[in-house]
């Protein structure tokens, strides 16, 4: 099997209790079948006190029964005392693979860390390096049909990392030449010949135009509602945009461009929708930004390295978590500029 990473991510580690935002905290931890099976087995009072703390819905599935917002095996120093315990072997699936996220071509398997980790967010926004793709082992992509189109947007996608990096243009001019791309990707799949036309123009703040329908999104906790709120509130002030922007970091939203093609460009192998996941990766750009907007202001004008981390952080916990929201964008982006033009 090949492995690729996202190379920021390569060092990656846990850091346990020093985390400020546990994933052990406000989430609904769901236990595999495989885990529930192996945790009937385990003797002694602690595998007597794990499955106590599993409930059974009527479909089947199984979660541990949260203690408030808290897993009941959090203790009070932010450590899991399943680990503490038992070792690491002993987690159920989502706990052992969270935050990495997984996408399989074949013999190639790629993997990276989500920003909802407040240690994948410092990795990406303070690593020193430019982004690169770490490939370990051997293998091949998908066969056949799968195959060809794997073999297209791999290229493809270099030429959106190329876009994305580009240092003679703008973020935004960046974000509208991806647009771009995207479209001509979905010709090219569907046999279409596609007709060369101006990117698209983007501008500072354009995420005003959905940042009102994410407010009728179910928050996962307050910092999500505080930080809309700023961004709404910052709307009462585009002049401040052009300041904003020469307190915040191009590079900044470069890196955080470049995770998000990694992350999703190559699911339209399966799905034949370039666009729609270009798409997807702008909306989380220009909604970060805005939301930085509304953080810089609330700071009195002060945007520092760990504002930056946790906006990122706060809105991947928000939107990448949640499969219903990343899948289900396509009717804001046909009714939406930039994104319908």
């Amino acid at each position: 099997m090949k492995t690729r990473i996202l190379s920021c991510f390569r060092d990656f580690h846990c850091i346990a209790g020093a985390c400020r935002d546990s994933c052990c905290i406000g989430w609904e931890i769901d236990v595999d079948e495989q885990s529930f099976r192996r945790y009937q087995t385990l003797t002694g009072p602690f595998g007597e006190e794990l499955r106590a703390n599993i409930a059974t819905e009527p479909d089947g599935t199984h979660h541990y029964i949260l203690e408030g917002e808290r897993c009941p095996f959090l203790n009070e120093q932010g450590l899991c005392r399943q680990i503490l315990a038992l070792g690491e072997d002993v987690l159920c699936e989502i706990c052992a693979r969270h935050p990495r996220f997984y996408e399989t071509f074949g013999e190639v398997q790629e993997m990276g860390m989500g920003l909802a980790c407040e240690e994948a967010a410092r990795l990406l926004f303070t690593d020193d390096h430019p982004l690169t793709l770490l490939e370990q082992g051997a293998g091949t992509g998908p066969e056949g049909e799968d195959g060809a189109v794997y073999d297209f947007l791999l290229e493809w996608r270099e030429q959106c990392f190329a876009a994305a990096c580009d240092p003679e243009q703008t973020i935004h001019q960046r974000l509208g030449a991806l647009l771009l791309l995207g479209r001509q990707a979905d010709a090219a799949l569907q046999g279409e010949n596609f007709i060369l036309e101006p990117a698209p123009e983007l501008c500072p703040g354009q995420g005003l135009l959905w940042l009102e329908r994410l407010t009728e999104l179910e928050p996962i906790d307050g910092e999500w509602t505080e930080a809309l709120e700023d961004g709404l509130a910052a709307a009462e002030y585009p002049e401040l945009l052009e300041d904003f922007a020469e307190a915040v970091e191009v590079r900044d939203y470069e890196r955080l461009l470049v995770y998000l093609l990694f992350r999703y460009a190559l699911k339209s192998v399966w799905d034949w929708e370039p666009a729609y996941w270009i798409n997807f990766a702008v909306f989380c750009v220009l909604t970060v930004e805005l939301l930085d907007f509304g953080r810089w202001l609330r700071n009195g004008q002060r945007f520092t390295m760990q504002d930056r981390q946790d906006t990122a952080r706060i809105f991947s916990k928000e939107i990448e978590y949640d499969p219903d929201i990343v899948e289900g964008l396509g009717d804001l982006f046909e009714q939406t500029e930039p994104f319908c033009c």
